[in-house]
């Protein structure tokens, strides 16, 4: 019933001596919510800085792949296959 409801619509739902046992309920449900998101966050930040730094930039005397030498190394292939 109180699911159905929503965060919202609690008061209208519950009400007397059950409405602060709801809210606090609610209220340390949501913290342990934030709780378990902060952890998790700093546990990727932690396992992050743990693996250390590889560079990927191309050295400048390395050169980048063309599509033609591409297309030119496939026609080899294909030639070779054909013969």
């Amino acid at each position: 019933m109180v699911i159905n409801a929503g965060a919202a619509a609690v008061r209208d739902v519950v009400s007397g001596p059950d409405l602060t046992d709801v809210i606090h309920a609610f209220n340390q449900a949501i913290r342990h919510e934030f709780y378990l998101g902060a952890a998790l966050s700093s546990l990727t930040v932690f396992s992050a800085l743990g693996m250390g730094w590889v560079r990927v930039a191309r050295k400048k005397d390395q050169k980048k792949p063309s599509a033609d030498s591409a297309d030119a190394e496939v026609a080899k292939q294909e030639a070779k296959s054909d013969a």
